[in-house]
Protein backbone atom coordinates (compact mmCIF):
# COMPACT_ATOMS: atom_id res chain seq x y z
CA UNK A 1 0.00 0.00 0.00
CA UNK A 2 1.33 3.40 -1.00
CA UNK A 3 1.38 5.78 1.99
CA UNK A 4 2.36 8.87 0.02
CA UNK A 5 -0.05 11.67 -0.80
CA UNK A 6 0.33 13.32 -4.17
CA UNK A 7 -0.90 16.80 -4.99
CA UNK A 8 -0.81 18.41 -8.43
CA UNK A 9 0.14 22.06 -8.42
CA UNK A 10 0.51 24.08 -11.61
CA UNK A 11 3.52 26.31 -10.97
CA UNK A 12 3.01 28.24 -14.20
CA UNK A 13 0.54 30.60 -12.56
CA UNK A 14 3.26 31.70 -10.14
CA UNK A 15 5.87 32.39 -12.82
CA UNK A 16 4.07 33.52 -15.97
CA UNK A 17 3.71 37.17 -14.96
CA UNK A 18 6.36 37.50 -12.28
CA UNK A 19 10.12 37.42 -11.93
CA UNK A 20 9.81 36.22 -8.34
CA UNK A 21 7.41 34.11 -6.34
CA UNK A 22 6.14 34.02 -2.77
CA UNK A 23 6.92 30.58 -1.37
CA UNK A 24 4.44 31.11 1.48
CA UNK A 25 1.56 31.38 -0.97
CA UNK A 26 2.65 28.20 -2.74
CA UNK A 27 3.01 26.33 0.57
CA UNK A 28 -0.46 27.44 1.65
CA UNK A 29 -1.95 26.27 -1.64
CA UNK A 30 -0.28 22.87 -1.34
CA UNK A 31 -1.57 22.42 2.20
CA UNK A 32 -5.09 23.52 1.24
CA UNK A 33 -5.07 21.23 -1.78
CA UNK A 34 -4.08 18.29 0.41
CA UNK A 35 -6.86 19.00 2.87
CA UNK A 36 -9.40 19.28 0.03
CA UNK A 37 -8.16 16.32 -1.98
CA UNK A 38 -7.82 13.93 0.95
CA UNK A 39 -10.88 15.01 2.91
CA UNK A 40 -11.82 11.36 3.53
CA UNK A 41 -8.78 11.01 5.81
CA UNK A 42 -10.50 13.39 8.24
CA UNK A 43 -7.14 14.64 9.45
CA UNK A 44 -8.59 17.40 11.60
CA UNK A 45 -11.18 15.30 13.43
CA UNK A 46 -10.75 14.44 17.09
CA UNK A 47 -10.53 10.65 16.73
CA UNK A 48 -7.93 10.95 13.95
CA UNK A 49 -5.89 13.41 15.99
CA UNK A 50 -5.98 11.02 18.94
CA UNK A 51 -4.53 8.30 16.71
CA UNK A 52 -1.88 10.58 15.22
CA UNK A 53 -0.71 11.81 18.62
CA UNK A 54 -1.36 8.58 20.54
CA UNK A 55 2.18 8.34 21.99
CA UNK A 56 2.30 12.00 23.01
CA UNK A 57 -1.10 11.77 24.71
CA UNK A 58 -0.07 8.60 26.56
CA UNK A 59 3.12 10.34 27.71
CA UNK A 60 1.18 13.38 28.92
CA UNK A 61 -1.43 11.15 30.60
CA UNK A 62 1.27 9.42 32.61
CA UNK A 63 3.16 12.62 33.45
CA UNK A 64 1.94 16.22 33.22
CA UNK A 65 -1.79 15.35 33.00
CA UNK A 66 -1.64 12.50 35.53
CA UNK A 67 -3.64 14.32 38.20
CA UNK A 68 -6.38 15.38 35.79
CA UNK A 69 -9.46 13.18 35.44
CA UNK A 70 -9.82 12.13 31.78
CA UNK A 71 -13.57 12.83 31.85
CA UNK A 72 -13.19 16.37 33.21
CA UNK A 73 -13.45 19.63 31.35
CA UNK A 74 -9.91 20.48 32.47
CA UNK A 75 -8.59 17.37 30.68
CA UNK A 76 -10.54 18.22 27.52
CA UNK A 77 -9.11 21.73 27.59
CA UNK A 78 -5.57 20.38 27.98
CA UNK A 79 -6.12 17.95 25.10
CA UNK A 80 -7.58 20.69 22.91
CA UNK A 81 -4.67 23.01 23.68
CA UNK A 82 -2.22 20.19 22.93
CA UNK A 83 -3.82 19.51 19.53
CA UNK A 84 -3.76 23.19 18.64
CA UNK A 85 -0.08 23.52 19.50
CA UNK A 86 0.84 20.23 17.81
CA UNK A 87 -0.96 21.08 14.58
CA UNK A 88 0.52 24.56 14.47
CA UNK A 89 4.04 23.22 15.08
CA UNK A 90 3.63 20.48 12.47
CA UNK A 91 2.20 22.87 9.88
CA UNK A 92 4.89 25.47 10.56
CA UNK A 93 7.62 22.82 10.28
CA UNK A 94 6.23 21.41 7.01
CA UNK A 95 5.75 24.87 5.52
CA UNK A 96 9.29 25.91 6.44
CA UNK A 97 10.70 22.71 4.90
CA UNK A 98 8.70 23.26 1.73
CA UNK A 99 9.65 26.95 1.58
CA UNK A 100 13.33 26.11 2.11
CA UNK A 101 13.17 23.61 -0.73
CA UNK A 102 11.56 26.15 -3.05
CA UNK A 103 14.00 28.89 -2.12
CA UNK A 104 17.02 26.66 -2.61
CA UNK A 105 15.94 25.89 -6.16
CA UNK A 106 17.97 28.27 -8.26
CA UNK A 107 16.19 27.71 -11.56
CA UNK A 108 12.68 26.53 -12.27
CA UNK A 109 11.78 25.48 -15.75
CA UNK A 110 8.56 24.19 -17.17
CA UNK A 111 6.99 23.59 -20.51
CA UNK A 112 3.65 25.05 -21.44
Amino acid sequence: MNKNLFVYLDFRKYFEDADQFDANIIAQEVLQSMMDQFEALKIGELETLKLIYKRDIAYNDSNVWKLTDKESEAYKEKLSSFFGKAQFATRTFRESCFISTLQSTSEVSYSA
